[in-house]
Parts: C-alpha cells; structure tokens; sequence
C-alpha cells in the first residue's frame, strides 16, 4: 500500500509539528501544533491549515510540550467534525 507525508511544521524549526499521512485513502494529521518564537514566526499560526481540514479522517497527538493545550484544541475542532482523535499520551482516546 502506498502512502505518502507531507510536513507542514517542525520541518525547518523545532515547533509547529504538523504531519500529514495519506495511507491509501485515508488521511491522518499527526500533530497540529504552535509555531514559536518571534511575531513573526507567531504570525504564522493565524494563516489558514494549508490543507481541507475535512479531508482529514483522524488526528493523532503524538507529545506534550508548552503548545500542547493547543494542539488539543485544534484537535477537539476536529473531532467537531466528526473524527476520531487518538492521543498517545494518555490510554484511552479522547472524546
């Protein structure tokens, strides 16, 4: 089976991971995190994902660092569509 990430945070810097799987037809967003820093990296986290957000059929969180309460947040807003969101921090999913 073929799948396919693209990286679109924590690429080039040390914060914002945000991973997108495409395993089959199947898309998962690993992380969604803050980009820190300077305004202008901060500026960076009010631009649009820079993927449908329903296209996405599960999150998973994958760490817990100071843009954690966010990811989750992010997270929750997709879960607000209806997705499953897996955190690997804690042994269950949360809903």
């Amino acid at each position: 089976m073929a799948f396919n990430v693209q990286f679109y945070g924590a690429a080039a810097e040390v914060t914002g991971s945000c991973h997108l799987l495409a395993v089959g037809n199947q898309r998962i967003l690993l992380d969604c995190g803050l980009i820190q820093g300077g305004r202008k990296d901060k500026a960076c986290n009010r631009v649009p994902f820079p993927f449908d957000p329903k296209s996405i059929d599960a999150v998973v969180l994958s760490y817990l660092y100071i843009d954690a309460p966010l990811t989750e947040t992010i997270g929750r807003f997709f879960i607000g569509l209806g997705l499953p969101l897996i955190n690997l921090l804690s042994h269950h999913d949360t809903d």
